[in-house]
């Protein structure tokens, strides 16, 4: 459930790809079109009871074109803080670092919503490198109903999980 923010995390730094000098905010400065990723309970694990949490998530980002040529994909890391249990979405803030395959970074920083309805959709703002002063609206689909989740929500809880970048709009 909360790996879906180290989701929106990437699309955001994608949106970031674009320079500060690029094409009106009103133009769209790229996308991407898939990728994936793995979120990470830092403290703890997702329960039947509700706790703030800390989650870290890695990934890549897949498919990318836009204005900024040769640049195809990256990988990101985030850091998204939640209050979290295993029935109720995981809202909050996020952070995300993405390095570009062509070596460029971005920083993505903002609200990520999450919902038990997926895919979840988010708009993050890109706050450093490439796109700095853009928006990145990013759909995710976090793997939730899965074996291993039911299994530790009814167990010891839900440490790690997967999910899936369906799309992202740099704006």
């Amino acid at each position: 459930m909360v790996g879906r923010m180290a989701a929106l995390s990437v699309v955001a730094l994608l949106a970031g790809a674009v320079s500060e000098s690029g094409p009106a905010a009103a133009e769209p400065l790229g996308r991407c079109d898939g990728g994936e990723f793995r979120w990470t309970a830092a403290d703890g694990a997702i329960t039947m009871t509700p706790q703030w949490l800390t989650f870290t998530s890695a990934g890549t980002l897949r498919d990318c074109a836009g204005v900024v040529p040769g640049l195809t994909g990256g990988t990101f890391t985030s850091v998204h803080t939640a209050w979290s249990d295993c029935t109720h979405p995981a809202d909050g803030p996020i952070t995300l670092t993405i390095t570009w395959s062509d070596g460029e970074t971005s920083t993505v920083a903002g609200p990520w919503p999450v919902d038990m309805a997926q895919p979840t959709t988010g708009t993050l703002e890109v706050t450093d490198g490439l796109g700095r002063g853009r928006r990145a609206r990013i759909t995710v689909a976090y793997d939730i109903f899965t074996p291993e989740t039911v299994g530790g929500c009814l167990g010891a809880g839900v440490r790690t999980g997967t999910g899936r970048i369906l799309g992202t709009m740099f704006e």
